[in-house]
C-alpha cells in the first residue's frame, strides 16, 4: 500500500483507542452505532459502448486484483478507524469510521465516451424523526495517479454528501481512469440523532453510465436507488428507473419544478412499517408540488400517490398504480388530487374499504381520465372539482359509489364502462353515480351496468345526453315515480327500450 504503518505504532495507537474507549465508559454511556451492509445495489449502464468497472481494496496504483463490478459484487463493506489505528474492522457504522474501494473506469470499445459515477444507496432504515445514514456520511474521491493519494482523500477536505456525490469524466479508447472514493462518518455534535435502538441500516453501491463524446449525446440518466431518485425528482430531471425499488420515505418534487419518471418496466413499492398508533401502513411514495409525468410500464404501490394545490400529474402509459393502507380500514386511495391530473392508459386499485381508488378532492382540482381500469371495493372515482372521463373502465365491486359527485363539482362522462356488481338489493351505497344535491353530473355517452341502479336518488343535476344502460342500470334509488334513468334526458335525446330492458340514450 502508498500509506503503511510500523507494527510498533499500529500497536501503540490500538492501546490507546482501547485506554480512550474504557475510559468514556466510566461514568457515562458510550454509544455504538450500527449498520448491517450489502451493497448489492450496483447499477453499470454502457448503451451502445464498451465500459467496464473494476474495483480493489489493495489501494495501490499498481494493483493487481482488480475484479469486475457487477450488481451482486460486495461493495463498502470494510471499515476503518480514521486514525488508521485499527484496520479492518466489522461493517459497524459509527461515529469516526469511513470506507476505502479502489476504482477503475476502463473503455474497452474503440470509441471515445464520457462518463458520470456515482454512489447510490438503498433500504435506508430512518430513526423516528425521519433521519437516515445517508444524511450524515460524506464522500471523497481522488484519483491515484499519485504518491499521496491516501493521505489526500484521507483529510475527507471538500467531501459531498453521500445524496450529492457525482463524478464524471471522458476516457479516449483503451484509457483507464483510476480513483480511490472514501465513504466517512465524521464526528459531529449531531451523532446522537442517529443512535437508535438495533443500529440504523443502509446498503451502499454505486452506479456507472457512459454515453458516446459528443456535443448531441446525453446520459440516459438512469436511477437504481431510492437516494438518486429523491435527487432526480427533487432537482427536475427525466429519470429511467433502472431496478426494482422498496421505498421507505417520500419523495417530493418542489413547486416550480418540472420532472419526468420513466419506470421502465420496474416497480416502486412503498415498505410496510407500524404507525405510532401500532397499525400496519406505508407512506406516500410521491409527493408531487410541481409537475410530474409517469411514463413507461410497471408498478408504484403506494399509500397515495399525492397530487398538491398547483401541482400537474400526468400518468402515461400502462402503469399498475396499486394505493391504500395495508390494512382494510386504513384509509389512502391510489391517486389523490388537489391540483391538475392527466390519466392515460393506467391501471388503478385501491385495497381498503372506506376509499375511492382516484379522489379530485378540491373543489378547484381538475381530473381528466382518457383510459384507465380504476377499480376499488368502495368505488372508482370521486369528484369535488371538474372531472372529464373519456374512456376506460370503472368499476366497484363492494358496498360504495362506483362515482361519487359532491360539493359544486362538475363531472362529465364521454364515455367508458361503469359497472356495479355488488349483490345486494337497491340502496344509497350500491349505485353507479350518486351526486349530492349541489353537484352536477353531465352523461354524453358510455355503457352503465348495475345490480342495483344507475343513481342514488330523483331530483339531482343530472344529464343524460347518450349512453347504454344494462341491466338495473335503468333504475334510480328511491325513484318515487317508475320512469327511471328518463327522468335526467333532455328532450333534445331519445330514449329506446331495448327487448331485454336494458335502454339505449341517443341525441336527436
Amino acid at each position: 500500500m502508498v500509506k503503511t504503518k510500523s507494527l510498533k505504532k499500529a500497536l501503540i495507537a490500538s492501546c490507546l483507542s482501547l485506554v480512550m474507549c474504557l475510559s468514556m465508559l466510566v461514568g457515562t454511556t458510550f454509544a455504538w452505532f450500527t449498520d448491517s451492509v450489502t451493497n448489492n445495489v450496483n447499477q453499470i449502464v454502457s448503451g451502445n459502448l464498451d465500459v467496464e468497472l473494476h474495483h480493489t481494496k489493495n489501494y495501490s496504483e499498481d494493483a493487481t486484483d482488480m475484479e469486475v463490478v457487477d450488481e451482486t459484487t460486495a461493495l463498502y463493506d470494510e471499515l476503518l478507524w480514521t486514525d488508521w489505528s485499527v484496520n479492518p474492522r466489522p461493517t459497524l457504522w459509527q461515529p469516526d469510521v469511513e470506507s476505502f474501494e479502489e476504482f477503475h473506469i476502463e473503455n474497452k470499445g474503440t470509441l471515445p465516451l464520457k462518463y458520470k459515477f456515482s454512489i447510490n444507496f438503498t433500504n435506508a432504515t430512518t430513526t423516528t424523526a425521519g433521519k437516515t445514514l445517508a444524511d450524515i456520511l460524506i464522500v471523497d474521491a481522488i484519483s491515484v495517479n499519485h504518491d499521496s493519494y491516501m493521505d489526500e482523500i484521507g483529510t475527507f477536505e471538500g467531501a459531498s454528501n453521500l445524496k450529492n456525490f457525482i463524478l464524471e469524466g471522458t476516457l479516449e479508447p483503451g484509457e483507464v481512469y483510476k480513483f480511490v472514493t472514501g465513504i466517512a462518518w465524521t464526528q459531529s455534535a449531531n451523532d446522537n440523532d442517529y443512535n437508535v435502538a438495533g443500529g440504523l441500516k443502509i446498503d451502499l453501491g454505486v452506479t456507472l453510465v457512459a454515453t458516446q463524446l459528443n456535443d448531441a449525446a446525453e446520459f440516459q440518466n438512469i436511477v437504481s436507488s431510492s437516494s438518486e431518485l429523491a435527487n432526480a425528482l427533487a432537482n427536475g430531471e427525466d429519470v429511467t428507473l433502472g431496478k426494482n425499488l422498496e421505498i421507505s420515505e417520500e419523495f417530493e418534487i418542489p413547486a416550480g419544478t418540472s420532472a419526468k419518471l420513466d419506470l421502465n418496466g420496474k416497480d416502486l413499492t412503498a415498505v410496510e412499517y407500524v404507525n405510532n398508533s401500532g397499525t400496519q401502513t406505508i407512506n406516500n411514495v410521491i409527493v408531487n408540488y410541481g409537475e410530474l409525468t409517469i411514463t413507461g410500464t410497471g408498478t408504484i404501490r403506494t399509500r397515495n400517490l399525492m397530487n398538491k394545490p398547483g401541482a400537474k400529474l400526468i400518468i402515461d402509459g400502462d402503469i399498475n398504480i396499486i394505493g391504500g393502507s395495508p390494512t382494510p380500514t386504513g384509509g389512502g386511495s391510489a391517486i389523490w388530487n388537489e391540483g391538475e391530473c392527466e390519466i392515460n392508459g393506467a391501471t388503478i386499485t385501491q385495497t381498503n374499504l372506506w376509499n375511492y381508488a382516484v379522489q379530485n378532492v378540491n373543489s378547484d382540482s381538475t381530473l381528466v381520465i382518457n383510459d384507465a381500469n380504476v377499480s376499488a371495493p368502495h368505488g372508482a372515482i370521486s369528484n369535488k372539482g371538474t372531472a372529464v372521463i373519456n374512456g376506460g373502465t370503472f368499476e366497484c365491486a363492494a358496498s360504495g359509489h362506483t362515482v361519487y359527485a359532491y360539493g359544486t363539482g362538475t363531472l362529465t362522462i364521454n364515455g367508458g364502462t361503469f359497472k356495479h356488481s355488488q349483490l345486494e338489493a337497491p340502496a344509497e351505497g350500491n349505485v353507479i353515480i350518486s351526486p349530492t344535491t349541489t353537484a352536477t353530473v353531465i352523461i354524453n355517452g358510455g355503457t352503465f351496468d348495475s345490480v342495483a341502479g344507475a343513481f342514488a336518488y330523483t331530483n339531482r343535476n343530472i344529464t343524460i345526453n347518450a349512453g347504454s344502460f344494462l341491466n338495473k342500470a335503468t333504475k334510480v334509488y328511491q325513484q318515487t315515480t317508475v320512469n327511471g334513468i328518463v327522468e335526467f334526458v333532455p328532450t333534445t335525446s331519445t330514449v329506446t327500450t331495448n327487448a331485454d330492458g336494458s335502454m339505449t340514450v341517443t341525441k336527436n
